[in-house]
């Protein structure tokens, strides 16, 4: 058995903590590729650049003050109960670094296919999901 997040005890966990293809899990969206890890820590760094937070005087330098703001997010975060209505986005996935995205609503179906862009890498076409 093993601990969920906020302290439940269950025999199986859909969301352990470590990424391991190695031990059998399964991606959260089992057609797409897994997202590298690259891209997931860019994309928080990214995010943590959008803070303006408090600067502790024992701090070195901004990105060390962010870093502190979200361990402190995670631990409030993991405390939390399920979000049945969370879900990864699932309509498309960038081909380069595998971030997930939403498809632009306001296209027609060719242009969604074929004109949208990952907002991470900026380089590539995000692929829609067949």
């Amino acid at each position: 058995a093993e601990a969920h997040e906020h302290g439940a005890r269950s025999e199986t966990s859909s969301c352990s903590g470590a990424s391991s293809v190695a031990r059998g899990q399964k991606l959260m969206i089992p057609d797409f590729a897994a997202t590298s890890k690259f891209a997931r820590d860019f994309s928080l760094l990214m995010a943590m650049k959008t803070w303006n937070v408090h600067a502790w005087p024992v701090s070195c330098c901004q990105y060390h003050c962010a870093w502190r703001e979200l361990k402190s997010a995670v631990k409030r975060l993991e405390k939390k109960e399920c979000i049945k209505a969370f879900s990864i986005f699932d309509e498309a996935q960038c081909s380069q670094c595998g971030l997930t995205s939403l498809l632009d609503q306001d296209q027609d179906e060719v242009e969604q296919r074929y004109a949208q862009w990952c907002s991470f890498c900026m380089k590539h076409l995000v692929m829609p999901r067949e």
